[in-house]
């Protein structure tokens, strides 16, 4: 579930996931136990600041409450076919806030690397703000499956803030470049 809604309308409005815990086909890792990633329904706010998913009910905030480190993220591990391409999309979202001193959390870019990336370190950064809500950017990159199982991660890289938002995120196979040039 790319867009992380594992709860109906009336479920939580926000959940810490820690090391080794799952939300629905993603699992979490890092080395807090309690706290490495946050889902976050449309509905939390902290002052003016409205966490508004990309889509649906939920989005993750792979910061975690507080920013946890660059060794927290989410994987999920998926079939695949050797020497087959495959297009990863996800939305990364921005949070930032009115000039209110409360919300100087909120003033840096959001930042996640992934894997299996199309070169080495592939970091993607969204500086887009819309004051006082989450601003989505999205991401796409191909990448060529090396085995009959491929695991897709994401890192946090976000530095000085506490939000880096992750919602809608897909794999789609694509064809050949063979295949494209016939077309």
């Amino acid at each position: 579930d790319g867009g992380f809604e594992v709860f109906g309308p009336g479920g939580p409005t926000d959940v810490r996931y820690g090391n080794g815990d799952g939300i629905g086909e993603w699992d979490v890792f890092g080395t807090d136990p309690d706290n490495e990633v946050f889902l976050l329904k449309s509905t939390y706010s902290e002052g003016p600041l409205t966490f508004n998913p990309h889509s649906g009910n939920y989005a993750l905030d792979i910061t975690g409450a507080g920013n946890t480190g660059f060794d927290a993220g989410i994987e999920q591990t998926i079939a695949t076919e050797v020497d087959g391409w495959y297009n990863l999309v996800f939305w990364l979202g921005n949070a930032s806030s009115d000039t209110n001193p409360y919300m100087t959390i909120y003033l840096n870019p959001s930042t996640v690397a992934s894997e299996p990336p199309p070169v080495p370190n592939f970091v993607a950064m969204n500086m887009d703000t819309t004051p006082n809500f989450v601003n989505w950017k999205r991401f796409s990159y191909n990448f060529q499956a090396t085995s009959a199982n491929t695991t897709i991660r994401f890192f946090n890289r976000t530095v000085g803030d506490n939000y880096a938002g992750l919602d809608d995120l897909a794999v789609y196979a694509v064809p050949e470049p063979a295949t494209w040039a016939m077309m």
